[in-house]
């Protein structure tokens, strides 16, 4: 199923070098997780999730030869995981309110009352 996604895939995107598939088999399951380049996230989903359903139905058919079920899991880079491995934000971004700055977005600070 692997090797199915990662030719699929890699012919749609701009990026087919980005382009990672893991699987892992259960009993009766096998989840294939696919990763891509952030620009091409868009192209492998399609527009209303249509190509990511195609592919689907794909490994659908593919699975029922080994009498398995398979779940395809998309996954987005997240910026987050990227973070917490010690690389900074991207220059211009802002990764929200800043709690230790005393920046807490206004949620928790009392309505400013209007003085008479």
């Amino acid at each position: 199923m692997k090797e199915l996604v990662r030719f699929i895939v890699a012919a749609l995107v701009d990026h087919p070098e980005h382009v990672r598939v893991t699987e892992t088999a259960g009993d009766r399951s096998v989840v294939v997780e696919l990763s891509v380049h952030p620009e091409d996230l868009g192209r492998v989903i399609g527009r209303q999730g249509k190509t990511a359903s195609a592919l689907r139905a794909l490994l659908g058919a593919a699975a029922v030869k080994t009498r398995q079920r398979v779940l395809l899991e998309i996954l987005e880079e997240d910026e987050g995981r990227a973070r917490a491995e010690g690389s900074a934000t991207p220059e211009g971004e802002d990764d929200g309110p800043d709690e230790a700055a005393g920046e807490t977005g206004g949620l928790d600070q009392p309505a400013a009352t209007p003085e008479s």
